[in-house]
């Protein structure tokens, strides 16, 4: 969900920018089809490297990207010491919108790390994959951190199921693949 967020800010004309922050299962890379090479974890781990020398630039002319990285050990302990705090202000003053894709909120402390340098979050749940208390305590857990939810959604919606409603589908391919 949130390369498609990132992505439709950009295309609106707003400068964003796209931080995989998941450094368990990082997959931003892929999605947006840029180099896992350098990124967020080098950014933590190597002092002397600049950001600027890990962003990339996506299709978009108004999209980019810091890919997760080479993820150590180390990386996942400064994310936790709160190593991304100074790279976020410094991030803020040069995107209109910065969206952080992180780990699931329940299962590693990373996410709660992380949400002490965002203004907001979007809960993520999945049809039939999510469970009702299981989301309940993610929005406790958001809620004691302070992390204001800005929304939710759900994907994975199948929209041939028979009934009343109203719904979107969205299907995502490569360029050259089909939905």
């Amino acid at each position: 969900f949130a390369c498609q967020l990132a992505g439709s800010l950009a295309r609106s004309g707003r400068k964003t920018l796209l931080v995989d922050a998941d450094l368990r299962r990082p997959r931003a890379h892929q999605l947006m089809q840029v180099s896992n090479e350098l990124g967020l974890s080098e950014l933590l781990t190597e002092p002397d490297l600049r950001p600027e020398s890990v962003i990339q630039q996506a299709d978009d002319r108004n999209l980019f990207v810091i890919a997760a990285g080479r993820v150590t050990e180390e990386a996942l302990q400064q994310i936790a010491r709160d190593g991304a705090r100074s790279l976020f202000t410094a991030m803020r003053k040069e995107f209109d919108f910065i969206i952080v894709d992180s780990s699931p909120m329940l299962c590693v402390a990373d996410s709660g790390s992380i949400a002490r340098n965002v203004d907001g979050a979007i809960l993520v749940a999945r049809q039939d994959v999510s469970r009702v208390p299981v989301v309940a305590v993610a929005c406790e857990r958001m809620d004691m951190l302070g992390l204001p939810m800005l929304g939710s959604v759900m994907v994975g919606v199948q929209s041939n199921l028979s009934g009343y409603g109203y719904a979107y589908d969205y299907h995502y391919a490569t360029s050259g693949g089909a939905a």
